[in-house]
């Protein structure tokens, strides 16, 4: 049987009032709390169009602030987007503005999907709400999409016009540029809080003597 055809066969509903979703995600040890869909999300994979040639999509979640050590991915059936295994999606980065990007690239189709925020500790929160459903054009010339999704709403996905992928190129770099100057700053602040124990230890280790100097001892 062919994997499309396992696909299709996975999606076939159940009596039971879980989606098929939440049942593939069990069987797989995955998340059970992350909603799935029922149709047409759940058959976005098997919907995918036949044509053998990807779309370079640059992903981009606007104006979300997360804590220190919080990052987000972008699940979803199909395999590039880790067939909903949160561990092996897309990793999204940060940019100035509190924007987080990251370039992807899909075979023309809808696609479902979700985004998922990954804690410090290793955790994950899943979006709350139905599946997004991320339709990704053909394109020629090997133009990119950008696709907007906003995160805690999954009706808001959007994708824009094709461009060229010089552009995707250069905004990749300034974000590159930016995930360094950031480093760079954590290692600055890093330095500094270890410069300071040192000196607090100093001073600690010096306090008896002086005491003992002053008591004449």
């Amino acid at each position: 049987m062919s994997a499309l055809a396992l696909q299709c066969r996975s999606a076939m509903p159940r009596s039971s009032h879980h989606s098929p979703g939440d049942a593939l995600r069990h069987a797989l040890g995955l998340n059970p709390g992350a909603h799935v869909s029922r149709q047409p999300a759940v058959l976005a994979a098997a919907r995918r169009s036949t044509s053998a040639g990807f779309t370079s999509v640059h992903v981009r979640v606007p104006a979300t602030p997360l804590q220190f050590g919080e990052q987000l991915r972008l699940v979803g059936a199909c395999n590039e987007l880790g067939g909903w295994d949160s561990a092996a999606a897309p990793l999204l980065q940060w940019q100035e503005g509190n924007d987080w990007v990251a370039p992807v690239s899909l075979p023309p189709g809808e696609h479902a999907c979700k985004l998922v925020l990954v804690r410090q500790d290793g955790s994950v929160a899943w979006e709350e709400g139905e599946d997004r459903l991320l339709t990704v054009p053909a394109t020629e010339g090997g133009d990119a999409v950008t696709a907007t999704l906003r995160y805690g709403d999954t009706t808001s996905t959007h994708v824009d016009e094709p461009h060229h992928p010089a552009e995707v190129a250069v905004e990749k770099v300034v974000m590159l540029l930016q995930r360094t100057r950031q480093l760079s700053a954590q290692m600055d602040a890093l330095e500094h809080e270890v410069e300071q124990s040192k000196q607090a230890a100093t001073t600690w280790r010096r306090g008896p003597a002086r005491l003992a100097q002053q008591a004449g001892w």
